[in-house]
């Protein structure tokens, strides 16, 4: 069964144009660890800056305009996991070449079987 493909957004389109020059799981992951950095208060600067000096200028600047696009996409789409559709999309797909023996089970199957386990729930 094929993932479902979160639809076409400013933050897919940033990681993307990224890619032409990098390997899109290598560019996901790479926004992943700076983002983490970026929101832990100032407590995982040393790991910043080494993930940083992967990195052109150029593509920093992309990688914050990306959080600020992943941010938008969140607020208007709370209790949604964006992030882990984009995971799907561009770290284990075959856009990110390969699986890494990881397998994940699609939403609706976790709901169903949620809705097996407890019963339809209020």
């Amino acid at each position: 069964m094929s993932a479902r493909k979160p639809p076409s957004s400013d933050f897919g389109k940033i990681l993307e144009s990224i890619s032409d020059r990098h390997d899109i799981r290598h560019v996901f992951d790479g926004f992943v660890r700076l983002a983490a950095c970026a929101l832990a208060a100032q407590t995982r600067e040393a790991e910043y800056r080494e993930e940083a000096e992967r990195w052109q200028k150029p593509e920093l600047d992309l990688f914050g305009e990306a959080l600020g696009a992943l941010i938008l996409e969140m607020e208007s789409r709370p209790f949604e996991d964006i992030l882990g559709g984009y995971y799907l999309e561009f770290a284990v797909s075959t856009k990110g070449q390969q699986w890494s023996g990881e397998f994940h089970t699609p939403k609706t199957v976790c709901d169903l079987m949620a809705r097996m386990i407890l019963g339809d729930v209020e």
